[in-house]
């Protein structure tokens, strides 16, 4: 399935959801991270693009590329951590 429509599955599947759990469990989300390493630039211009409202791919992106560039305090905010991701995702191939 194509990328996008996974996305928009996912967030559809997952709009009521609050626990970050039961996001990364979902079908479309794990079939993201199974598409593998070569989707992170997706997965980064994604954040870009949700801005101050980032839906939750801290942790397929954390899966995908082994780092974790969320400082402790910007945990829990998505907009922080969104940030953070941002910033690796600018030393990551030039994203």
């Amino acid at each position: 399935m194509h990328f996008n429509k996974l996305v928009d599955r996912c967030k559809k599947e997952t709009e009521f959801v609050s626990s970050m759990t039961e996001v990364a469990i979902n079908s479309h989300y794990q079939r993201i991270i199974g598409i593998g390493p070569d989707c992170i630039p997706l997965l980064l211009e994604q954040l870009r693009n949700e801005g101050d409202d980032p839906f939750p791919w801290f942790w397929a992106l954390r899966v995908l590329s082994g780092v974790d560039p969320v400082p402790e305090s910007d945990r829990g905010s998505f907009r922080l951590m969104s940030k953070a991701w941002l910033q690796w995702g600018c030393r990551y191939r030039g994203v």
